[in-house]
């Protein structure tokens, strides 16, 4: 914020939303995840799994964009998960030159279980920190809730 204080944004509820307290949220969030990661047997390609199994079907393009990279960078990730039989390929009904990829359903059951293990892990953890289950839920609330605002934004704010 170039040296300065970010100007804090009113909420709904008339408190003050500091933008910097939100990065910060944001930041050890990204944190924790990266460090649960290392503590359970990594699932490749989980981040185009869980795209998948949040939007249904996607292009090649479609996930590239959604995820960051390039698109042949996520050529090959869609063909390393359907040589493991966890998405498949299929040609777009309304147009025969798109392929669109979708999770199979062996794709779904690694996918639970790879986030049955990350969250065993993180409950270790936050156990180990004195985390209350309330703190669990308030602070999962507002991180589903921002994520939600940012796939679906509203003129209104949401109480």
């Amino acid at each position: 914020m170039s040296g300065q204080r970010a100007r804090a944004i009113s909420s709904a509820c008339g408190e003050s939303l500091d933008p910097e307290g939100l990065a910060d949220l944001v930041v050890h969030a990204a944190r924790v995840l990266r460090r649960a990661r290392l503590a359970v047997p990594e699932l490749p390609g989980a981040r185009v799994l869980s795209i998948l199994d949040e939007v249904g079907t996607a292009t090649i393009n479609e996930l590239a964009i959604g995820d960051g990279v390039a698109q042949p960078t996520m050529s090959e990730a869609v063909a390393s998960l359907a040589d493991r039989q966890l998405v498949e390929r299929a040609t777009d009904p309304d147009d025969a030159r798109v392929r669109r990829v979708r999770i199979t359903q062996r794709g779904r059951q690694a996918l639970m279980t790879y986030r049955r293990q990350l969250g065993n892990a993180l409950a270790q953890q936050a156990h180990g920190a004195g985390i209350t289950a309330e703190e669990v839920r308030r602070h999962g609330s507002a991180l589903r809730r921002l994520a939600d605002a940012w796939e679906h934004p509203q003129s209104e704010p949401r109480p």
